[in-house]
């Protein structure tokens, strides 16, 4: 009873306030996704308030961008038919123009906000390419399903409930070198082997 109702507000939410519904939604999850972040992959002790401020509004942010205009301008671009031809070409242009731009966006976002003392160049060069990949990985089946399954109202609330996890792996990414931990499990930690 309690989800329904709360459901129903959501839907009205969402009817009559399109893009503050989005914003307070990717806000919510990229809330979440940080906060898991921090407590269970990296155990930090203290939560880092002013990051998980700073990734909760990145995630305001990029749904508005992506619910309200990213999706629209594929519906009208692409079609609005459900087809599996369309779903596959909204799943490669948003994988191919999207998905690069709001891995940028997002280190960009969290490197300036937070006066990281790593240069985004650099952390650009390092861990880019390897965030870029997982995403791949996870956006491919997720975005058709998206594309193919999920009614266009609905789609930037699925995509929110699926970026809890993608946000904790883009958070801890923006906050450490990937790059550094897969070249430690690739090759083991040289320290501990000349040891």
């Amino acid at each position: 009873m309690l989800l329904r109702t709360m459901w129903k507000k959501y839907v009205y939410s969402l009817d009559n306030y399109p893009v503050m519904t989005k914003a307070f939604t990717g806000a919510a999850f990229g809330c979440i996704g940080d906060l898991l972040s921090q407590c269970l992959i990296e155990k930090q002790v203290t939560l880092n308030k002013k990051r998980n401020f700073i990734v909760m509004s990145y995630g305001s942010i990029e749904t508005i961008i992506e619910g309200q205009y990213w999706m629209n301008f594929l519906e009208k671009f692409v079609g609005k038919q459900v087809t599996i031809t369309n779903a596959l070409k909204k799943t490669l242009l948003d994988l191919t123009f999207f998905a690069p731009f709001e891995i940028a966006l997002f280190m960009a976002w969290t490197n300036y906000l937070e006066k990281s003392p790593t240069k985004l160049a650099s952390k650009i060069k390092e861990d880019y390419p390897l965030m870029l990949v997982n995403g791949y990985f996870f956006w491919v089946p997720a975005s058709f399903l998206c594309f193919y399954v999920v009614p266009m109202k609905h789609r930037a609330l699925y995509l929110c409930i699926l970026s809890v996890l993608w946000d904790t792996f883009m958070s801890y990414a923006a906050h450490n070198s990937i790059f550094e931990k897969v070249n430690i499990t690739m090759h083991g930690d040289e320290k501990h082997i000349s040891k």
